[in-house]
């Protein structure tokens, strides 16, 4: 092998274990949860959002697993076209658990009508969300400091 192709060979190899580091770090494998939590949220796949709870859940405002996906449940009965915007604040990873701030908007239609379900593009909801990996994967484990400053059938917003 000449020079030149085991360096540009050795240059290649580095920038793979760069990304891959990147692609594989705690860090953006919790991006990817809530990332399908989103998704499985706005297109009403209960099972897919069941998936990323862990059944140990539980949270100050006593939910727990099934309580809170009976809550997501009676949303998707009551709210058609449902979007969820999230921010990720900074993650922070100490060994398997994660704890995420977001701030989260929550629009909807409610009898055809479009609007605000909770949050607002000025004052967004926010909460402090836990994650623990289980069986490989990060699965939320508690919503904590949930400050839900509109929830309100949906209206201008």
């Amino acid at each position: 092998m000449t020079r030149r192709r085991l360096v540009l060979l050795l240059a290649l190899a580095a920038i793979a274990a760069i990304l891959a580091s990147r692609y594989f770090s705690p860090e953006h494998a919790v991006r990817r949860r809530l990332k399908a939590a989103v998704q499985a949220f706005e297109q009403e796949k209960f099972l897919d959002l069941a998936r990323l709870v862990s059944r140990r859940y539980s949270d100050p405002n006593s939910l727990d697993y099934e309580s809170l996906l009976g809550a997501a449940h009676t949303a998707f009965e009551t709210y058609a076209d449902l979007k969820l915007d999230l921010d990720l604040g900074s993650i922070s990873i100490a060994g398997d658990s994660a704890t995420v701030p977001v701030s989260f908007r929550v629009s909807g239609k409610l009898e055809g009508r479009a609007g605000t379900i909770a949050g607002s593009r000025s004052d967004p909801a926010r909460a402090v969300l836990k994650l623990a990996k289980e069986h490989g994967d990060w699965m939320l484990t508690s919503i904590e400091s949930l400050d839900l400053p509109s929830l309100s059938p949906p209206g201008p917003g």
